[in-house]
């Protein structure tokens, strides 16, 4: 059963995430938690008007959470 969650593809996703850190200063910030596994994820964003230019993410959870 746990092979089957964390199959090759997740792992692959998860090793590989994009964009990871915090941003000096973001013009908006959000936090979600996972009671449920105590996952984490805060994600920063740098906005130009209605327009997203910059993205960053902070991750703390399990490999499947980071996928």
């Amino acid at each position: 059963m746990i092979d089957d969650v964390y199959n090759a593809k997740i792992l692959g996703f998860a090793g590989n995430i994009g964009r990871i850190g915090r941003l000096d200063h973001p013009d908006a910030t959000a936090r979600a938690h996972s009671k449920l596994c105590g996952s984490t994820v805060t994600v920063d964003l740098k906005m130009d008007g209605d327009v997203v230019t910059d993205f960053a993410h902070d991750v703390k959870a399990c490999a499947l959470g980071q996928a």
